[in-house]
C-alpha cells in the first residue's frame, strides 16, 4: 500500500498540523488585496469608526470633516470642544439623539 506525500507535519500530540502560510495563501488567490488604509493615526481611526454611529461612509466621512476642520482630532482639542459643538457633529450618527445626548 503506498500513501500520498503530504505537507502536513505532526504536532507534539501525534494530530497532523499544516502550516497557517498554506490557507492564507490560497484565501489571498481567491480574494481581491483590500485597498491599503488611509489611517495613519490610530485615534483618528477609532474617532472615524465611531463619529456617526452605523451611519454609512458618505455620513461618516461628512462628520469626520466637519470635526477635523472644526474642532480638531487631537484629544486635548476635543477635550476643549463645547459639547454642544460635539453633540452637532454626532447628529450624522443613524440615532442622532442617543449620541448627541
Amino acid at each position: 500500500m503506498t500513501t500520498k506525500a503530504t505537507t502536513a507535519t505532526r504536532s507534539e500530540h501525534g494530530k497532523p498540523t499544516i502550516a497557517f502560510s498554506k490557507p492564507v495563501d490560497k484565501l489571498q488567490q481567491h480574494y481581491v488585496a483590500p485597498a491599503p488604509s488611509p489611517w495613519t493615526d490610530p485615534l483618528e481611526l477609532i474617532i472615524w469608526e465611531n463619529i456617526a454611529y452605523l451611519a454609512n461612509d458618505k455620513r461618516r466621512a461628512e462628520a469626520f470633516a466637519v470635526l477635523k476642520r472644526t474642532i480638531g482630532t487631537r484629544p486635548d482639542q476635543i477635550l476643549a470642544a463645547q459639547h454642544s459643538a460635539l453633540a452637532a457633529i454626532g447628529k450624522a450618527s443613524i440615532l442622532p439623539d442617543v449620541v448627541a445626548a
